[in-house]
């Protein structure tokens, strides 16, 4: 037990902080009359521009704060949904994971006739292909299972500019405008 100057109570020895500078080992006032004077003191002015003081070396030892945009790069699937979601958004019929025999296409789109009308085939190369390599590809047969299915297809890398991308789409094959 132990007597509060400020409140003028007898209380528990728990109901005071610990203090290793006085002799009892325990601060002076109770926890709520430390509660109060340390409000009090900080609404005055002194108080004020200590606790800013005080802020600031806090501040000014802490490494300063990286604010990366993305943790990761941008994943395949994710890019492959934005996709998906911004054709869908314009208008376009789009199937996403669309399986025809073996072959697992990224996108596809259809016309109004139900039948497919391009292709879009996701990589996650990091640099676009170029013509040369289209290709390549094209007489090792890696490009004619979408061939046969459609005469359009499209490959987009994950680090290709998405909006010029959706714009070239636009341009190449814009949607048919029905008159009601």
């Amino acid at each position: 037990m132990k007597l509060c100057p400020a409140c003028r109570q007898i209380l528990d020895v728990t109901c005071f902080y610990s203090n290793s500078a006085t002799s009892s080992k325990l601060s002076v006032y109770c926890k709520e009359c430390t509660k109060h004077r340390v409000i009090e003191y900080q609404s005055t002015e002194r108080g004020k521009i200590q606790n800013r003081a005080r802020v600031k070396a806090w501040r000014d030892r802490r490494p300063p704060r990286q604010h990366p945009q993305r943790k990761y790069p941008i994943t395949h699937f994710e890019r492959q949904a934005d996709v998906y979601h911004r054709l869908l958004l314009l208008g376009y019929r789009v199937r996403g994971e669309y399986k025809i025999g073996n072959s697992r296409l990224d996108l596809i789109v259809f016309d109004d006739n139900d039948s497919p009308w391009f292709i879009i085939e996701i990589k996650k190369r990091k640099s676009p292909l170029t013509e040369d390599e289209l290709a390549i590809r094209r007489k090792r047969g890696q490009i004619k299972k979408y061939l046969e299915i459609c005469q359009t297809v499209y490959l987009h890398c994950v680090s290709d500019d998405l909006t010029d991308f959706i714009n070239m789409i636009l341009n190449k094959h814009p949607l048919p405008h029905k008159d009601k």
